[in-house]
């Protein structure tokens, strides 16, 4: 039997990386909602539609037009949000592996069948390969969003709540 204190742990370990799953999946559809806006951008002002209209503006509106053209591109240079959105996509799925593992080791704790030693050491392997994989964003130079992980915690609380409020409800009765 597992120690209250050693399932608190895996319980909140496994509520964090389920809200890691979708703050990853968040952030990278947003990288890469962003990467097609800007790929939109650039397509549209690459057009020669756009040139011929571009042409037919006043002098002044051309070097306008030129600029903003020129400002979407360093834009694109320096987000860099198809290499970013790739790099969270990978961390999300990875983080789901990981979410699964967690699961099979809350199975254990919350069923009895694991040593105090051995679900601390299964926690810790997890937290170790969770902590090496989120190190990936900071790498990348992607900065976390605040409001967007208070969101996703809300929801993993939820989901897991949902999740299993009905087993505790069921072994009390």
């Amino acid at each position: 039997m597992v120690s209250d204190e050693i399932r608190n742990e895996v319980w909140q370990d496994l509520l964090d990386v389920t809200r890691l799953v979708r703050y990853y999946a968040a952030l990278s559809d947003r990288y890469k909602r962003n990467y097609n806006i800007v790929r939109v951008l650039l397509f549209a002002a690459a057009t020669s539609g756009i040139a011929a209209f571009l042409d037919a503006l006043p002098p002044i509106a051309q070097l306008i037009s030129g600029m903003g053209i020129a400002l979407i591109i360093a834009w694109d240079f320096v987000s860099d949000y198809g290499r970013k959105a790739a790099i969270l996509h990978a961390i999300r799925l990875q983080c789901s592996e990981l979410e699964s593992e967690w699961h099979a080791l809350w199975r254990s704790v919350d069923d009895g069948t694991i040593a105090n030693e051995e679900a601390l050491e299964g926690n810790r392997q997890l937290l170790q390969r969770i902590t090496s994989l989120t190190g990936n964003a900071g790498y990348a130079d992607i900065r976390e969003d605040q409001k967007l992980n208070e969101i996703h915690a809300a929801d993993a609380y939820k989901v897991m709540e949902d999740r299993y409020a009905h087993k505790s409800i069921s072994t009390q009765a």
